[in-house]
């Protein structure tokens, strides 16, 4: 595999808070199709590496390139949640098509995608509550709503930190099979950018 090949490259990322050095020469290499999995105890630097790649935090030292199309081919679903609650889970589903700039799509096109993504981790969720305000949907539903959006978000790359922690075990093991729908099983991407 070729470097052009990679949805991501990083080589030597650095990252400190202060003196405490967070990230000390970190590489990272992903292509499409792959399944990576960062493991370690809590303050390993997990997330920071996570922030990084996704553009959401700087880097102290390294080199980040991102291939992949459009704006933002990265999605990244946090263990915090990031919803609106006065929208219904549709308009939260299909917010980050909004913030891109695309042309109006009809409503009812934008419902059928957001219930397509959702339908990916739970059916009956996806059948029962597109048209709820989020702020009705307990928080185990609405962290599958977080999933579902970066799911449908149209990203190339899903970065999932933790998304699961705030969930009971049979749902968590449900949202398995959206690892294996995830957009990085399309072709190799046709542009990069360094970040």
């Amino acid at each position: 595999m070729t470097p052009h090949d990679l949805l991501v490259e990083a080589t030597g990322i650095r990252k400190s808070f202060g003196a405490t050095s967070v990230l000390r020469g970190v590489d990272l290499r992903i292509a499409p199709g792959e399944i990576h999995a960062l493991l370690g105890g809590n303050g390993a630097g997990k997330s920071t590496l996570i922030r990084i790649v996704s553009g959401s935090l700087r880097r102290d030292a390294g080199d980040l390139t991102i291939r992949g199309d459009g704006p933002n081919p990265i999605a990244v679903v946090f263990q915090e949640l990031a919803l609106l609650p006065h929208l219904s889970v549709a308009e939260n589903i299909y917010l980050p098509h909004l913030r891109r700039g695309i042309a109006p799509v009809r409503a009812a096109r934008r419902r059928d995608e957001a219930r397509a993504a959702l339908a990916q981790i739970d059916e009956r969720l996806a059948r029962e509550a597109l048209d709820r305000p989020v702020a009705e949907i307990d928080l185990h539903e609405r962290q599958l709503i977080e999933i579902a959006r970066a799911l449908g978000s149209g990203a190339r790359l899903l970065l999932l930190d933790e998304p699961t922690a705030n969930l009971p075990s049979p749902r968590a093991s449900g949202c398995s099979p959206c690892c294996a729908a995830s957009p990085a099983r399309e072709s190799a991407p046709s542009s990069s950018r360094t970040a």
